[in-house]
């Protein structure tokens, strides 16, 4: 698999050779050069390309030029017997064309783009949150460029806030509001599962259930979201006879905190 850099060079390869096939295919030979003295330089050099012939092509825009490339040749060559002024803004454009732009990025007055990677895991510093060793990187991002670690942190905090993630706190709710309903239902392909909801109103985390639930019942056990908001933990089977034991011994729920629902109603499990 190619490294970060050499992924990074073929991109700002493609993107100059992609300049001269729209505006002067007899520079791009120039193309190995260029990279080779301007690196690290690049966008810096892509800018004086910009203000040197104009806006940076596309690949619609080239492949619309291949296949209009020789209309264009004859339209310039009745053009060019039509108008004599035509022969001398030509010489003028030659005269350009031999400056050499080797030296093209020097009249660019804008620092250099640069780029930094973390001496821990080797990747941008935007990039350590997902590597395998996030919590290592931290101390060097802290030192070397700290405005990053705060955003970090920020993304971090939220993809601990999604679904099944979060925990309730008791005091947020009514006593009444705490509760447990475990119920079965049908659901695609007519296959039975066990549903389980208001887990998160005792300070469970969803996610954690799941896979006790799982290892408990060797079934896929799964966090999904209500259409009326919030989560709930699905059980692929008919388990809600063993259910109750494993709630009162792994989570300490108390029996008249279990409900379950019989004929569109909420009533005690029993």
């Amino acid at each position: 698999m190619a490294s970060y850099e050499e992924t990074l060079a073929k991109i700002y390869e493609e993107r100059l050779c992609n300049f001269y096939k729209k505006y002067d295919e007899s520079k791009l030979q120039q193309v190995p050069t260029l990279l080779t003295k301007y690196k690290g330089k690049e966008e810096q050099l892509l800018r004086a390309m910009v203000q040197k012939y104009g806006p940076e092509p596309t690949p619609e825009e080239l492949a619309e030029d291949d296949d209009d490339e020789e209309d264009v040749e004859e339209a310039t060559q009745v053009a060019g017997s039509k108008d004599e002024g035509v022969t001398e803004i030509k010489e003028e454009l030659a005269e350009d064309d031999d400056d050499d732009d080797d030296d093209l990025a020097e009249e660019d007055d804008e620092p250099p783009f640069k780029l930094i990677y973390c001496d821990v895991c080797g990747l941008p510093p935007e990039y350590c949150e997902y590597g395998d060793n996030y919590e290592k990187c931290v101390p060097w991002i802290k030192e070397n460029c700290p405005h990053l670690l705060k955003e970090c942190i920020s993304v971090d905090t939220k993809k601990k806030n999604k679904r099944g993630g979060g925990v309730l706190k008791k005091k947020e709710l009514s006593e009444d509001k705490i509760r447990l309903i475990v119920y079965t239902e049908t659901r695609s392909r007519k296959k039975t599962v066990t549903v389980v909801d208001g887990l998160e109103t005792f300070g469970i985390k969803l996610k954690d259930a799941a896979k006790i639930f799982g290892r408990k019942f060797a079934s896929s056990s799964s966090v999904k979201d209500k259409d009326t908001g919030g989560s709930e933990v699905v059980i692929q089977g008919d388990v809600i006879f063993d259910l109750p034991d494993l709630l009162q011994s792994e989570f300490k729920i108390p029996q008249s905190k279990l409900f379950t629902k019989e004929g569109g109603k909420i009533v005690p499990l029993r």
